[in-house]
């Protein structure tokens, strides 16, 4: 009997994936970069991507951007500064840094970013002082039950009256008109209230180092010894777009 052996032959195909190197560019590039990068539209979608992140994760991007916000490029500053503006992102040292970055911008535009990065938030009317003479807002011999919360956004003041026994309500909306840098940590606002008719004041709002206390003074310029304001943070965290005006 007879054995036959068939002999077969295997083809061995090589395959070989092209992937467009744009696709690897940009899933390499960190978020970081993108948020500082010069085009608008990539800076917009890393904001969304930042934003979207848990908080933990999105106060890792503090200390990268601190080092951009010290790179030697004017735009990579800015974009830095704008995204730790809009991100709400705290470390040490990091909001000193941004409100020197935009300080010394000098632009209108970045005035106002370093005023609303500085003043945003849920603040409460403390009390009065003129020289050595202090009082309540009540003018009573004690802190009053009601009390005066200042709501600043980034468009309008609201400034909400918290009773003890019911709701609070909103009292009062300005809205803001030129802002000007003034000596140290203050800046002159006017403020316009929603009449027409009614001509906007300026005030001068002065921010303490413990960063907890805002004094605002009203003809701080022409006064050698104005009025003044202080208010103490209640929530830095308060947005309009939280929705918890009078709650």
């Amino acid at each position: 009997m007879r054995t036959f052996i068939r002999s077969v032959a295997f083809r061995v195909v090589s395959i070989t994936m092209v992937v467009p190197f744009g696709f690897i560019a940009c899933s390499k590039t960190p978020l970081e970069e993108r948020l500082v990068a010069k085009d608008q539209a990539t800076r917009a979608q890393a904001l969304k991507e930042a934003g979207d992140l848990a908080l933990p994760n999105r106060n890792r991007l503090a200390q990268p951007l601190t080092r951009l916000l010290h790179s030697s490029d004017l735009a990579t500053r800015m974009n830095a500064a704008d995204a730790v503006v809009k991100l709400k992102l705290e470390n040490d040292g990091l909001r000193d840094t941004v409100l020197d970055v935009l300080i010394k911008a000098g632009t209108e535009e970045a005035i106002r970013t370093a005023f609303f990065y500085r003043v945003s938030g849920r603040w409460n009317s403390s009390f009065f002082r003129k020289g050595n003479t202090m009082w309540w807002p009540d003018h009573g011999m004690s802190a009053p039950k009601t009390k005066t919360h200042y709501l600043f956004g980034p468009k309008e003041l609201l400034i909400e009256s918290r009773p003890e026994f019911s709701s609070p309500s909103i009292t009062e909306h300005f809205v803001y008109g030129s802002i000007k840098k003034a000596p140290a940590e203050m800046f002159d606002v006017e403020l316009r209230s929603q009449d027409p008719s009614a001509t906007g004041k300026t005030k001068r709002f002065r921010f303490l180092p413990d960063r907890k206390t805002l004094e605002i003074a009203t003809d701080a310029e022409r006064d050698p010894e104005p009025t003044v304001q202080i208010l103490q943070v209640v929530d830095a965290t308060w947005t309009p777009e939280a929705g918890n005006a009078g709650h």
